[in-house]
Order: structure tokens, then sequence, then C-alpha cells
């Protein structure tokens, strides 16, 4: 499961910090008289105190929000308006969008060139994130063409390894498996269209947030928390395989914590994301 590390500033050491709360952090009018109060988010920007906690992490986004009474549900309809610093919504995703000059954008350029996105062949067949072996993976002389699949002797996948369906696509993971897709998984809207560049899309979000639950919603194409109940590619959360193995393109909990400035610009972030290299087949 994606690991929810989250960089906590500093100066929100009063602020409640949660996935649980949209990705919200929010003062408690009842017990804080630190608190902005506002009648939109403007206000809270014009707040020197409360700039300077956006300032702090490019990340955040202001938001004047309803607490309801005496509550901390900004969905609730009545109470005090606050302002509130919420990981910024509207950060976009669609790599065919992005400029060929961004990091996003070259390396979206790459994996097209390399005709990553279907499925696997040869050696990989049968392996983690791959295509199960079919019954009869050998030329029409009986040569073996997929020796693995031979030696298994039946239809299925390597090893320990069990078949799963996604969304109408066969997939080779360890059993019990709901994370793992594959390189040609197919649109759960759309069964005629590829997830193509899904990991690099859902990198792009994690790289920007600092944070591997991070993923890009295809609904909107901006960056979302992962729901680990929705689909993938459509905020649900998951990982892409390619040529047998997770996607190179994404980056470990520990080398996003690295590469993250907290301090950079807002206006740059965007295009400053990180990637892996492209992968292998």
């Amino acid at each position: 499961m994606p690991n929810a590390r989250l960089r906590a500033t500093p100066l929100l050491a009063l602020l409640s910090l949660g996935m649980g709360l949209g990705c919200s952090l929010i003062l408690d009018p009842a017990n804080s008289d630190d608190v902005v109060r506002c009648t939109n988010s403007t206000d809270c920007e014009a707040d020197e105190g409360f700039s300077s906690i956006l300032n702090s992490d490019y990340r955040l986004a202001a938001q004047c929000a309803n607490t309801g009474a005496g509550g901390g549900d900004i969905g609730q309809s009545s109470g005090q308006q606050v302002c509130a610093a919420i990981y910024d919504q509207e950060i976009g995703c669609n790599g065919g969008n992005f400029d060929m000059g961004t990091n996003l954008g070259m390396a979206y350029a790459a994996a097209d060139e390399a005709d990553l996105y279907k499925a696997c062949e040869g050696d990989n067949i049968g392996r983690e994130g791959c295509r199960p072996c079919l019954s009869n993976e050998t030329s029409p002389d009986n040569t073996p063409l997929v020796q693995q699949c031979v030696d298994l002797g039946a239809p299925g996948c390597i090893g320990d390894l069990e078949s799963a369906d996604r969304n109408g696509v066969k997939v080779c993971v360890p059993a019990g498996d709901e994370t793992i897709f594959p390189a040609n998984a197919v649109d759960p809207t759309n069964d005629a269209e590829k997830l193509a560049f899904q990991d690099l899309y859902d990198q792009h979000c994690r790289s920007y947030f600092c944070n591997d639950s991070f993923v890009c919603d295809r609904t909107t194409f901006k960056c979302v928390p992962c729901d680990p109940d929705g689909d993938f590619g459509y905020g649900g959360c998951g990982q892409m395989y390619i040529g047998g193995a997770l996607s190179s393109h994404y980056q470990t909990a520990g080398e996003l914590d690295d590469a993250c400035d907290l301090g950079k610009s807002r206006d740059g972030a965007g295009a400053d994301t990180n990637f892996g290299p492209t992968p292998a087949l």
C-alpha cells in the first residue's frame, strides 16, 4: 500500500494534519486563538501570519473553510469561516499537455518512443505484472516459444503467482494483490482505451507532493490522494508494472523525501518534478 508519509512544516504545529481531513490543515476556533477568520481565500492570503504558512510549503493553498459549529468538518453548513491550508487541488498531471522541455514532457516523449504500454512478451510472460501463460505457447511446429510456459505445462502464472483480472486484462500477481496493474491496462471507463502513461502521471503527482500516496485522476487530470476503493487511473491506488517489473519511472519513498524542497517556488514546482529512468523492455 502507498506510504502516507507527509512532511509537516514546523509552523503548522497547531494544525491538524491528516489524509482523513481531505488533505486539509485546519485550525479549530474552539481550541486556538490563532485562527484567521475569513469570508474568502483572498482574506487568508492577505493575512501576514497565514501567508507565511503558505510560503513555507509550495504544496499548500488557502481555503476559507466553514468548520461547522465547534467541529472541524469543512463540509458542515454552519459555524465560523476560518482559514485552512489545504494541499493544492489544482495541480495538473496530463503529460501530453506539458511542454516537452519540462521533466514530465521529456519523460512522456521517451516513454512514447519506447512503446512501453503493451502486453509483456517473451521471457516476461507468466511473471509478476505480466499476462499469464497460455496453454499453447509454442510455434506451429511445436517448438517452444516461451520455455517457462512450456515448463509450467498448463495455462497460468509462474511460481506462487496467480492470475487476476484488471478490467478484463489478465495479469500475474501475488495471491490477494489488488495493487498491480499491467502496462496494457485498459481504461475502466472505456475498454477501447489504455491507461498509457499512468505511471508517469502518478509519479508526477508523487514528486510534486513529496508523497507516494498521490496519484493522477484522469477524471480531471489533477493530482489527488489515492482512494483504496477507487479505480486505478481515476483516483484509485495501484502501481503499473512494465516488462515484468515495477515501472522504473516511480521513485521510492526515500528518493521522494531526499528530493523534496518545500521552500522552492510554487510557480515552477509543476515543471520541476522528478522521474526514474525509462523502463527497459
